[in-house]
């Protein structure tokens, strides 16, 4: 396979170190995180000891906050503990905001292709949008009478109706339905989950996956150290890394995984990742950490063997802007 060689990044700081500001420069600046004191590692499943990676501003439009990561000593799982916005203003106050008209939609949707590609899924397949937002990728899917085409979200702003469902208020919901599903789309969710949630909110993402058929999630990894097979250069991994707007995004980001932090995670449940990249060349200059992620459960022999051969390592067209 041919190694692609990523872009150094504008040289742009997207973060500013707290240490560096003026008082004045404090004084407009909101402090989003909460004292951390005890720390139960949701990888390590143990009380852990943590460090603090970076302490900084990201600033965007009229809003500038302060965020502080830390990791766990002995995994390098990634997490902030802050107060968090709610569903409704990640909508309303980021770019996801014009979601009818892209981003989100053309990529949960070309995640749902591929992943039924690589499962040799028929025509009427069961497909959940899990945290659907404006609804686009389902009304498309169902327009177009594309698969069995369910979502789910946890806001209250949602439309939620015919085969949109609140999870928040109705988690239960599938299982009392007693579905499962061919494919589950997770399009930048995981790093939205609360360092207490996370256990859970995957739990409930595996319980949903048919014994056949596969989760498919986007997100950016962390790599603490150069360990990625294709982006080793300073500017993608480390300290470096999290100079990137993705990391400390104003709104709601609170853990990243390193690619052993997703194994030990799934692992606990008998699923396992296999990890591919975007073949956007912006995506690789702009956010060299991002990956797609295939869950598999490990007794689906014929799928974990497809997705090692065809999916691993490799880059594929799916929409990135």
């Amino acid at each position: 396979m041919i190694r692609y060689i990523s872009y150094l990044r504008d040289g742009y700081e997207k973060v500013k170190p707290w240490s560096t500001l003026s008082e004045e420069e404090r004084s407009v600046t909101t402090n989003s995180g909460a004292d951390l004191k005890d720390f139960h590692c949701p990888i390590c499943v143990t009380p852990r000891d943590f460090v603090e990676s970076s302490d900084g501003v990201f600033g965007i439009g009229e809003h500038f906050i302060r965020k502080k990561l830390y990791s766990c000593s002995s995994c390098d799982f990634l997490f902030t503990n802050e107060d968090r916005g709610s569903r409704a203003d990640y909508f309303s106050d980021t770019p996801y905001k014009d979601d009818k008209t892209g981003r989100r939609y053309q990529r949960e949707v070309d995640l749902v292709d591929l992943g039924a590609k690589l499962c040799d899924l028929p025509a009427d397949a069961s497909v959940l949008v899990y945290a659907v937002g404006h609804c686009a990728a389902v009304q498309y899917l169902q327009a177009n009478r594309r698969f069995n085409a369910w979502g789910a979200d946890v806001a209250d702003d949602i439309e939620y109706g015919d085969r949109i469902i609140n999870i928040a208020s109705q988690p239960n919901y599938f299982r009392e339905m007693n579905m499962k599903f061919d494919v589950i789309v997770a399009v930048e969710v995981w790093e939205h989950y609360d360092w207490r949630d996370v256990n859970k909110a995957f739990s409930w993402l595996l319980e949903h996956v048919a014994d056949d058929g596969v989760l498919l999630g986007t997100t950016s990894l962390w790599y603490p150290r150069p360990t990625d097979p294709y982006f080793k250069a300073k500017h993608e991994f480390g300290q470096e890394l999290l100079q990137w707007w993705h990391y400390p995004f104003f709104q709601d980001h609170c853990s990243f995984y390193t690619e052993d932090n997703l194994r030990t995670l799934l692992g606990r449940h008998e699923f396992s990742p296999r990890f591919a990249y975007f073949e956007s060349q912006e995506c690789q200059r702009s956010d060299p950490g991002k990956r797609i992620v295939a869950v598999i459960h490990n007794k689906n022999k014929k799928a974990t063997a497809r997705f090692e051969f065809e999916f691993n390592r490799r880059f594929f067209p799916v929409f990135y802007s």
